[in-house]
């Protein structure tokens, strides 16, 4: 039986779905992701950025030439109220002025890293969880949606030094 395609309704209903509200106002894909940590969506047989269906769906058509920048610098973010539409060179000079490049010396860490699970109010609750009240790492991981590993970096400080 042939697989039918859903409707802009429907792909808008599966982003608001799949998608986590932070402190920020980013709705965060937690779905499938590219390398590079933007959302992966299949749609009418092609696989679509998900910043750039979302941008489509909520706002209108990209015009050619034109990239879907996000002021949020959260690759995983849908919201298309996070988007503004820029050139390539518009994109770059963005990320320089908010030091996102590593050829500028910037660095990317804590939530802004597009490989990120957690914000850093989460990091500051699974600590206070697991030292104050003695939480497993096993029952954070299954209240965080990570892997027990991901909490036992977290509590031993192996990641996110810089939230304390």
């Amino acid at each position: 039986m042939p697989q039918t395609t859903r409707t802009e309704a429907q792909m808008k209903d599966l982003l608001r779905n799949r998608t986590m509200v932070d402190e920020r106002g980013c709705l965060n894909w937690t779905g499938a992701r590219f390398k590079t940590g933007y959302p992966k969506i299949s749609w009418k047989g092609k696989t679509h950025y998900g910043h750039r269906l979302s941008y489509h769906l909520n706002i209108g058509e990209i015009p050619v030439g034109k990239f879907v920048c996000h002021s949020c610098d959260n690759p995983k973010c849908c919201n298309p109220a996070h988007y503004f539409l820029g050139t390539q060179k518009d994109n770059m000079r963005d990320a320089s002025q908010k030091g996102r490049l590593a050829g500028n010396g910037g660095k990317i860490f804590g939530s802004n890293h597009h490989l990120a699970s957690l914000t850093e109010s989460q990091v500051v609750e699974i600590r206070a969880r697991y030292v104050a009240e003695g939480e497993s790492q096993r029952a954070l991981a299954r209240a965080f949606g990570v892997s027990q590993r991901c909490i036992a970096n977290v509590v031993g400080h192996k990641t996110w030094r810089h939230v304390a």
